[in-house]
């Protein structure tokens, strides 16, 4: 995914205490737009779970109402390249390089 693409995804965690990670098209107007978005959770064994927020819809985009957004970030690299596998490039980076030691 192009630096511009990782830019445009943010986790955004809602009045409702939800917090999903989506691509921002729009910001203006009262309104942000999102496209893809996946609830965020955490795991009884601590592990991040990630998940459709909004299952029972058949759109991609989704309108929130910018009073209902309590704040918007950068995700974690732990967050994001799960995100990135499931709408991004569709290519999964290569395993970063470690140096062995004997």
């Amino acid at each position: 995914m192009s630096k511009d693409k990782k830019m445009q995804i943010k986790t955004i965690c809602l009045i409702t205490g939800e917090h999903i990670i989506a691509k921002i098209l729009n910001v203006g107007d009262g309104r942000v737009t999102v496209e893809d978005p996946m609830q965020l959770g955490i795991s009884q064994q601590g592990k991040l779970m990630m998940g459709p927020w909004l299952m029972y819809m058949d759109k991609k985009v989704v309108e929130l109402k910018q009073e209902h957004v309590l704040y918007m970030g950068k995700p974690k690299d732990g967050v994001f390249k799960p995100y990135d596998l499931e709408y991004g490039s569709k290519i999964a980076s290569p395993p970063e390089k470690k140096l062995i030691v004997p």
